[in-house]
């Protein structure tokens, strides 16, 4: 997934190609979403973030930014809890 995340940002900003970009974008959802891999769909929101904010939509690309950010709380904070617990 993270794979995904990694050609689709390439393809956008190395190569211009914004339909391989979103393919790619479109994959990684799939991939998140078909095999639960919550832990990393925060990776899939900052590239939707990426092109919402490359496309001129800023608002868009903050809302992609903050769902992302907090997928990662949502999924570090439960460990960083019982962790701290004695």
């Amino acid at each position: 997934m993270i794979a995904a995340v990694y050609l689709a940002l390439s393809a956008s900003m190395s190569l211009g190609n914004q339909a391989t970009a979103r393919g790619w974008t479109a994959r990684a959802e799939r991939l998140v979403r078909d095999h639960d891999l919550e832990a990393v769909r925060g990776w899939v929101g900052l590239a939707q973030a990426h092109f919402a904010t490359d496309d001129g939509h800023p608002e868009a690309g903050r809302r992609h930014a903050t769902e992302a950010l907090e997928d990662v709380f949502a999924t570090i904070t439960p460990r960083r809890v019982r962790e701290e617990q004695p």
